[in-house]
C-alpha cells in the first residue's frame, strides 16, 4: 500500500467530497495510507481492537449503524469527545487476502441520510476498494518487471556476444559493451528502434511474426565500419503473456578465432600426444572421438586430460563448433548456477557444443546432480521454462593415485 500512498490519498479526497463525509484507508500494518477529514480529526492513530481494525483481521464489510450498541466503543478513552456516529468499512483484497481497509467515519447527520441507501453506498466502497487492489497489482507487477529487466540486463553485460535488447516493439533498452566494440556503435542509441537502426528485411520481418532468428548472415557498413556474420534472436519472456527480443551478432572474425582455435594447445592432435600417452591409450581415445558419448577422462595430471579432450574434441564431427572449458576452482564457482544454468548461460549457448568440465568435485553438489540430470535427458529448467540443448560432456578429473606421467582412462 506504500507504494501508492499518493494514489490512496487522492482517492480518499473523491469519496469524501462525493459522500460529505470523512473517509480512512489504512494498509495491514494499521497506517493510515489515505485519509479525507470534513468534520472529524481524532482518528489518527489505529490499534487492534477498534472497528477498523476488525475488517483486516476478519476479511469482511464491518457495518456499525450505532457505536453505543458497541462495548468496544464505550470502553474507549475517547468515547465521550469522539463524534461518529456510525461506520461502514470494506476490505481492499489482492488475491482474496485483505491488504488494506477502506471506511467510512460518519457523523449523526451524515449516518442517517447514506444508511438509508446502505447497499449503494457499501457497493460504492467496494467499487473503490478493487480500484485500489487493482493500482496496487499494477504497481507490484511494474516492479517486478523492473527487477527482472535489471537482471537481464545485469547477465547480458557478462555476455560474450555482441547483445542487444529490445521491447516487443523493437525499441532498444540495452546494449552491453561487446555490442559496442563489435559494431562499432555507443549506448546513446538507447531509445532508438530496432527497425530504423538496421533497416534489414529479416529484421523487418522478425517484428511481423516474432518468429526466432538463427544464424542469419547479415553484412553491413556504419559509422565507416563493415560488419559480416551472423544474427540470431531469442525472446526473453518477463511474465507469461509480455517479452521482449535478445539479437545477439556474431562476427566472421569470431568463427575464423573458434575454427582455428587460436589459443595454446587448441590444434592439439592425436600423434602430437604420442609421447604423453601409450598407443592404446590414444587408440581408445579415437574410437570415442567417433561417437557422441560424453566422456570421463582422468588421470593424474589433469593438464594432460585437458590435451586429450582437446583432440579428442578436435577429431569429433563437432570441431566446427564452439569447445567450452569451464574450470570448476575458478573464483566464478560460487556463480556456477547462473554462469551454467541460467537461460543465457554455457548449457544455453552449446547446443551443438562440447563442454569440458574440470575437476567436477569442485563443484557445489547439487550442481553436480543438475549437470548429471542434464547429461542423462538434455534438457534443463530455467525461469519454470524447459530449454533443451544438445551437449556433449568431457568430464576431467584429477586421480590422486601414486601413478606418475601421463598415464590415462577414458570412459563413455
Amino acid at each position: 500500500m506504500g507504494l501508492i500512498g499518493g494514489y490512496t490519498n487522492h482517492l480518499a479526497r473523491i469519496i469524501s467530497d462525493t459522500l460529505d463525509t470523512d473517509i480512512l484507508i489504512i494498509d495491514t500494518n494499521m497506517n493510515i495510507v489515505g485519509s479525507s477529514f470534513k468534520y472529524l480529526n481524532l482518528y489518527t492513530d489505529i490499534r487492534i481492537g477498534t472497528i477498523i481494525s476488525t475488517i483486516l483481521i476478519e476479511n469482511r464489510n464491518v457495518i456499525v449503524e450505532d457505536k453505543t450498541r458497541l462495548a468496544g466503543c464505550r470502553k474507549c478513552d475517547q468515547y465521550r469527545e469522539c463524534k461518529m456516529s456510525s461506520f461502514v468499512g470494506v476490505p481492499i483484497r489482492v488475491d482474496n487476502q485483505a491488504v488494506g481497509a477502506l471506511a467510512l467515519i460518519l457523523t449523526r447527520h451524515r449516518a442517517k441520510f447514506l444508511f438509508e441507501s446502505l447497499d449503494s453506498t457499501v457497493s460504492f466502497l467496494e467499487n473503490f476498494a478493487e480500484l485500489i487492489s487493482g493500482k496496487i497489482e499494477n504497481e507490484t507487477r511494474t516492479i517486478r518487471l523492473e527487477n527482472r529487466l535489471k537482471e537481464i540486463e545485469a547477465i547480458i553485460d557478462k555476455m560474450f556476444e555482441a547483445v542487444i535488447y529490445t521491447d516487443y516493439f523493437g525499441n532498444i533498452i540495452h546494449v552491453n559493451k561487446r555490442f559496442c566494440d563489435v559494431i562499432h556503435l555507443d549506448k546513446d542509441m538507447l531509445g532508438s528502434n530496432m527497425k530504423e537502426l538496421f533497416p534489414f528485411q529479416l529484421i523487418e520481418d522478425y517484428f511481423k511474426n516474432h518468429e526466432d532468428i538463427s544464424n542469419e548472415r547479415l553484412t553491413f557498413e556504419m559509422k565507416g565500419h563493415l560488419f559480416h556474420g551472423v544474427v540470431s534472436s531469442k525472446k526473453i519472456y518477463l511474465s507469461d503473456s509480455e517479452f521482449g527480443t535478445l539479437f545477439y551478432f556474431k562476427p566472421q572474425s569470431d568463427f575464423v578465432k573458434r575454427i582455428n582455435i587460436s589459443e595454446q594447445g587448441s590444434l592439439v592432435t592425436f600423434d602430437w600426444l604420442k609421447k604423453y600417452f601409450s598407443a592404446q591409450e590414444l587408440q581408445m581415445a579415437r574410437e570415442m572421438a567417433k561417437t557422441n558419448h560424453n566422456l570421463l577422462i582422468q588421470s593424474s595430471d589433469n593438464e594432460l586430460n585437458l590435451l586429450l579432450a582437446k583432440a579428442v574434441f578436435n577429431t569429433s564431427e563437432r570441431n566446427l563448433h564452439d569447445l567450452y572449458v569451464v574450470y570448476s576452482d575458478n573464483l566464478y564457482r560460487d556463480l556456477f548456477e547462473i554462469y551454467m544454468m541460467d537461460e543465457y548461460g554455457v548449457l544455453k549457448n552449446a547446443d551443438g557444443c562440447t563442454v569440458v568440465i574440470v575437476q567436477p568435485e569442485k563443484m557445489p553438489l547439487y550442481i553436480q546432480h543438475y549437470i548429471a540430470d542434464f547429461m542423462k535427458y538434455g534438457k534443463f529448467k530455467t525461469h519454470d521454462k524447459s530449454v533443451r540443448s544438445n551437449v556433449r560432456f568431457f568430464i576431467l578429473r584429477r586421480q590422486r593415485t601414486g601413478i606418475s606421467g601421463g598415464t590415462a582412462a577414458v570412459f563413455p
